[in-house]
């Protein structure tokens, strides 16, 4: 899957991708390379296009991230990855394969078949290989290092005023999201001094200069001073950022106009469209994903989202 959308993917991968648990680097490749890389051919795979039709690579549609823009981006459909330039399909656990590259969920090619590898057992609730003897949240356990997402993040616990069973819970200071793993809280969201709140930073997809990360104030996280919250609805969902407070006239650049910084557009996104040589202020919308062109294809972020924990 800017918080807008693609800002809350970067800071995923900023976050856990540097965990030991390594299985789940398929789909992020996946997510990496179709959807941020860039072509110079203008019907090749990441090329500006202005309808499916424009997309000469098979199993490829033009797909808009922002609908004010008139182009958007050859990529791969969903259930497909970019690879030499062409869309190869992604197979699940159980499905037949022949390189380990496109098999999902953390899974490799084994004997023509894509199979969690030794160690490891798949989960069906998370669709991914997970340590074998591991449990995800609410599961039941017996010590903290039962539980998948770690001791930092989850504890062992009864529930209140028994002793057993125990559960996989998160720790105070952390929320579950909606991937089922632990997390620190977002804007507007409880919090505590002691875990503070998730780090957004900003992402080459737009120039999001001025963007800054929440922090816990009186066990809540919000904008810090000097900063505003900017509500954007995107693919149906509302997502929250910080900005910087631009002062004056600068900060009230209507959608259309030049841009360098975020922060100096009415609409709060400076991006460049694919096929324009600057950035503009434009305004985020919900969109359908491809030819008609008005949204990032959701569906295929949200299993990526999944194995970024």
């Amino acid at each position: 899957m800017i918080d807008i959308y693609l800002t809350d993917l970067i800071t995923l991968l900023s976050r856990k991708y540097s965990k030991s648990d390594m299985s789940r680097a398929p789909l992020l490749s996946l997510t990496v390379v179709c959807l941020f890389a860039r072509s110079v051919n203008a019907v090749a795979l990441n090329a500006a296009c202005s309808a499916t039709s424009d997309c000469t690579v098979t199993n490829s549609e033009c797909s808009k991230m922002i609908s004010t823009c008139s182009k958007g981006t050859c990529t791969c459909k969903n259930g497909y990855m970019e690879d030499s330039s062409a869309c190869k399909l992604m197979v699940d656990n159980g499905g037949t394969c022949d390189a380990n590259k496109y098999c999902t969920g953390g899974t490799t090619c084994q004997t023509t078949t894509c199979a969690c590898p030794t160690g490891t057992i798949y989960h069906s609730g998370v669709k991914m290989c997970i340590t074998d003897g591991k449990k995800l949240i609410s599961e039941v356990c017996t010590a903290d290092s039962d539980c998948y997402e770690g001791t930092t993040e989850s504890e062992c616990v009864a529930n209140t005023g028994t002793t057993t069973p125990k559960y996989c819970r998160c720790k105070s200071g952390y929320v579950l999201d909606s991937t089922y793993f632990c997390t620190k809280p977002n804007l507007d969201t409880a919090c505590t001094s002691a875990v503070g709140c998730v780090s957004m930073t900003s992402t080459s997809m737009w120039t999001s200069s001025g963007q800054v990360s929440e922090t816990c104030q009186n066990n809540m996280c919000a904008c810090p001073s000097g900063s505003d919250k900017f509500t954007y609805t995107y693919s149906s969902a509302d997502f929250k950022i910080c900005q910087t407070t631009a002062t004056g006239s600068s900060n009230d650049k209507a959608d259309g106009a030049t841009c360098t910084a975020s922060n100096t557009c009415k609409s709060k996104v400076c991006y460049q469209c694919p096929g324009d040589s600057t950035s503009k202020c434009v305004t985020i919308t919900a969109g359908n994903g491809a030819d008609g062109i008005s949204g990032l294809v959701v569906s295929l972020l949200v299993p990526c989202l999944l194995l970024l924990k």
